[in-house]
């Protein structure tokens, strides 16, 4: 049997940016104790996705006009440059500069890979494959709390960054001539079209504003902060989504405005849990990562569920689904804020969240992938996964903010936390309503075959 190299290729940068990821929720805490950083705590997320962000824009434009090789590399690379800046900092604000440059290397990688299953596979393949690079974040999520907690515990949690530095290489060494052979036999769109990458840095400055409210007690700079950055990025993203997103729309539209409800869900609670877990209940590193275990155990089966009953019985009938069992879980995690309540309560009720989350998400991309064509699988992918960065990040901005306020203010952590969870779940019910019009078929156009 022949060894699908691209496959392994594209696996591996997505479970490299997804350990990475996973293994900062898990650090935080610590990091943010050694730096004496409650205050970024937050912005260490959002500057990562707001990189992202950018980058996977740029990256799928990129893709679209000159193919996959290049960009990848400049991924790779990028995302190296950031481990050892990050590995080596001495405050928190050169950790911000390291997780900016992981941040546009994941978005280089997470955007080109959704590309290059659009065009290297078959559509009777696409699904497994979209598995596939779903299990990418969720098998990190198995190790990353432990080995992440382990390494802070006895060397230090740099090591975590400098650790991942092999993996960097052994991404581009595998993926890189396997791209070269897709970019041969693609017929790429060289039709002269506005570039989209204005439209993203409008995005990331928006939500950069909105993030910046919250490092002042000024309501009313607060609210000018937060009312410029929101004017800029809904102006941006009516410009960058497909019509019909905020009505959300039968197909592309909605499976887009459910991918922006799930990521603002699932990471409203994910994100957060291991602050609660350390400064509600005392856990070390190792377990403050345990509690979100059981999210990714759930992921992992929710997603394979779908891709076992999705074809038989409709993508588009599992995402409403999937959202009530999100919200459930993000609602019922609330548990953790309370020191009398065990931590394996939340580990169980977030394993719930998981499962929710994975039973709609490759649905969504399923559907919002299929209806582009191979020269504008582009174009699908920087939608989609700018839905992604939009959730979480609007979600890191507003957490991020409720915990700066407390850090400055009266207001206690956990009743901070609370609006969090509380905030996560009803948008989970909300992406329920938009999930009921996620449905489409997938695109006829062939797929040039993996090499």
């Amino acid at each position: 049997m022949r060894v699908d190299r691209l496959a392994i290729g594209l696996f591996l940068a997505v479970s490299a940016t997804a350990f990475e990821t996973l293994a900062v929720g898990t650090m935080l805490p610590s990091i943010a104790d050694e730096f004496r950083g409650d205050r970024l705590y937050g912005a260490t997320f959002v500057v990562y996705m707001l990189a992202n962000l950018i980058s996977l824009v740029a990256a799928g434009e990129r893709a679209d006009r000159t193919g996959l090789r290049k960009p990848f590399l400049v991924g790779a690379a990028t995302f190296g440059v950031g481990l050892v800046i990050a590995g080596t900092a001495n405050s928190m604000w050169m950790l911000l500069i390291g997780r900016a440059l992981q941040g546009a290397g994941s978005g280089i990688f997470v955007s080109l890979s959704f590309v290059a299953i659009r065009r290297a596979y078959t559509p009777e393949r696409q699904p497994a494959m979209y598995a596939l690079i779903s299990t990418g974040w969720v098998l990190p999520s198995l190790i990353a709390p432990f080995v992440a907690g382990w390494i802070t515990s006895t060397v230090g949690w740099r090591w975590v960054f400098i650790g991942m530095l092999p993996l960097a290489a052994v991404v581009a060494l595998l993926a890189v001539p396997q791209l070269i052979a897709v970019d041969a036999q693609t017929a790429l769109n060289d039709t002269p079209q506005r570039s989209r990458i204005p439209l993203a840095l409008r995005i990331a400055a928006g939500i950069g504003l909105m993030t910046a409210a919250s490092y002042t007690s000024r309501w009313w700079f607060v609210l000018s902060l937060a009312a410029a950055g929101l004017v800029l990025v809904v102006a941006a993203l009516r410009r960058l989504m497909p019509d019909g997103l905020l009505r959300a729309a039968p197909g592309r539209p909605a499976a887009i405005a459910a991918r922006m409800c799930a990521m603002a869900a699932f990471n409203g609670a994910d994100f957060f849990i291991p602050l609660a877990a350390r400064r509600v209940h005392g856990a070390s590193p190792t377990i403050q990562g345990a509690t979100i275990l059981g999210a990714a155990v759930g992921w992992n089966i929710g997603q394979w569920v779908a891709v076992r009953t999705g074809a038989r019985i409709g993508f588009h009938r599992l995402v409403p689904a999937g959202f009530v069992i999100l919200a459930a879980g993000a609602a019922s995690s609330i548990a953790i804020l309370f020191s009398g309540i065990p931590l394996w309560i939340t580990f169980i009720t977030w394993s719930i969240g998981g499962l929710g989350m994975g039973v709609l998400f490759n649905p969504t991309s399923q559907v919002g992938m299929g209806s582009s064509s191979a020269d504008t699988a582009g174009l699908a992918s920087t939608q989609l996964n700018v839905a992604d960065v939009f959730g979480f990040s609007v979600m890191a901005a507003i957490g991020g903010a409720m915990v700066s306020f407390a850090d400055q203010t009266s207001l206690q952590l956990t009743t901070a936390l609370t609006v969090v969870f509380v905030l996560a779940a009803g948008v989970a019910l909300v992406g329920a309503l938009a999930g009921r019009n996620v449905r489409g078929e997938s695109s006829p156009a062939e797929a040039v075959p993996a090499q």
